[in-house]
């Protein structure tokens, strides 16, 4: 038989203690986050019919690209045409009236200077001058009437406030329209206005660069690059964010305006810590 030797139980093991060590040094401190933001066209105009009216004739549709200036509408209002044209006949018949009370009292003026006394009245002099200030103040009143009329009758055409394109169409050839709902609408998107909303966290905090990287869902492989152009310089009590705003350039056209986007966003500290 074998024989097994005893180990004795109150023996002991020595055992070394470890701890982690590191050595602490002052450096600059960075973090990267990633935010969700909007792509916003740079320029957008809601336009609306000034005057009620009927559509005569609509020139565009969605998509299709405009320049500033060009005529985009044409509406129809009989009753601003009739009375453009009515003030138009009373600033001619004003300045009938003016031109001749004008006249005479040149002519009596003239007539009381001669050598020859008493061939013209004072009181006919006076009268013909009050006579020529009255007319020539009811020209002046009619003509900015007339004035303000051709402007309002310039309103039945519409046109493009800047280069964009039509994004919008909610009206069609003889509709009714007013100034309740846009007839169209425009956007510049040549460059896009991309807008993050920072915790009020990292307000503070320097970017580390004035480019962020950001992607978007409908090209989710791809990075695109916006330059930092400014801030709101406010807290939005809120939601306790500052909107930061960056500057893309879209000339192909390859971002959509209101399209969701997701930007890595890079902070540090100026000061070592």
């Amino acid at each position: 038989c074998t024989e097994k030797k005893a180990t004795p139980t109150n023996a002991t093991v020595e055992v070394t203690d470890t701890v982690p060590v590191f050595i602490l040094s002052s450096s600059e401190v960075s973090k990267s986050v990633q935010l969700p933001a909007e792509l916003l066209p740079y320029e957008t105009s809601d336009l609306n019919a000034k005057v009620e009216g009927y559509i005569k004739d609509i020139r565009v549709d969605i998509g299709d690209k405009v320049s500033k200036g060009q005529i985009l509408a044409v509406i129809d209002a009989p009753e601003v045409k009739t009375r453009s044209a009515e003030y138009q006949s009373a600033l001619s018949t004003a300045l009938s009236r003016y031109q001749s009370s004008r006249d005479v009292y040149d002519r009596l003026s003239r007539a009381s200077q001669a050598k020859t006394a008493g061939i013209v009245a004072p009181v006919d002099l006076v009268k013909s001058r009050n006579q020529k200030l009255a007319d020539s103040a009811a020209y002046k009143r009619t003509k900015s009437l007339a004035q303000s009329y051709n402007e309002v009758a310039a309103y039945l055409i519409i046109k493009a406030p800047f280069n964009g394109i039509i994004t919008a169409r909610n009206a069609d050839r003889g509709a009714l329209v007013g100034q309740s709902l846009p007839i169209l609408t425009v956007q510049n998107t040549n460059v896009l206005r991309l807008r993050v909303a920072v915790p009020e966290l990292y307000v503070s905090a320097e970017p580390a660069d004035k480019e962020v990287k950001f992607k978007v869902q409908s090209n989710p492989n791809k990075n695109f690059t916006a330059q930092l152009v400014r801030k709101s310089g406010a807290i939005d009590p809120k939601n306790r964010t500052e909107m930061w705003e960056y500057s893309f350039k879209n000339s192909d056209n390859e971002l959509k305006a209101g399209s969701f986007a997701y930007v890595n966003l890079s902070f540090k500290r100026s000061i070592p810590s």
